[in-house]
C-alpha cells in the first residue's frame, strides 16, 4: 500500500510540474519580446509608404525610448502571425531598436481597421491598447524634434545600418 501511495504523490507531482511549465509557457508566449530599456540606444521610426522610406524619427532619450516599450508591452497578441520582414501595407513605420552590444532589432507598427498593430517579423502580431493614430502615437514618443524627409527604397534600407 506504501508503495502505491509513493507512486501515487510522484506520478501527482510530476503532472502538477508540467502542467504548470506547460501555463508558463503558454502565457510568456502571450506578451510582446522586446530588448530591455538598458540594451537599447536608440530607437529609429522610418515612415514607409508604397515600399519608399519617406521620413525618419530616432529618440535616443531613456524616457522616450521607456514610453515606446511601455505603450508596446501593454498589447494584446492577436490569432495572425508574420509572414514577411514587413507587413503588406502601403504604408507602415519600420521600428528599430539598435542595441548597445551592436546589431538591430526591426520590426513595424501599421494601422488598421482605426487599431494600431505592432509586428515582430517572422513571428507575432500584436495590438496595441492605444487610443490614438499612428503619427500621435510618433509625435507622442519621439518628442527630440529630429524629424528627417528621406527618400530611400525599403530594399536598401535593410541593408542600412539605419
Amino acid at each position: 500500500m506504501k508503495k502505491n501511495k509513493k507512486i501515487f504523490l510522484l506520478i501527482s507531482a510530476i503532472i502538477i510540474i508540467s502542467l504548470s511549465l506547460i501555463f508558463k509557457y503558454k502565457t510568456n508566449n502571450e506578451k510582446v519580446k522586446t530588448p530591455k530599456l538598458d540594451e537599447i540606444s536608440s530607437i529609429t521610426f522610418i515612415r514607409v509608404i508604397n515600399d519608399r522610406g519617406v521620413e525618419k524619427r530616432e529618440v535616443y532619450k531613456k524616457s522616450h525610448i521607456n514610453k515606446f516599450l511601455n505603450i508596446i508591452k501593454d498589447s494584446e497578441k492577436t490569432k495572425k502571425i508574420s509572414i514577411s520582414n514587413f507587413p503588406d501595407k502601403e504604408e507602415f513605420i519600420i521600428v528599430t531598436f539598435k542595441i548597445k552590444d551592436g546589431g538591430f532589432i526591426i520590426s513595424s507598427i501599421y494601422e488598421e481597421n482605426n487599431s494600431i498593430y505592432f509586428e515582430q517579423a517572422f513571428n507575432d502580431i500584436f495590438k496595441l491598447n492605444y487610443n490614438d493614430n499612428l503619427y500621435l502615437l510618433l509625435d507622442n514618443i519621439s518628442q527630440e524634434n529630429n524629424k528627417e524627409d528621406i527618400s530611400v527604397n525599403i530594399e536598401e534600407l535593410l541593408d542600412s545600418d539605419f
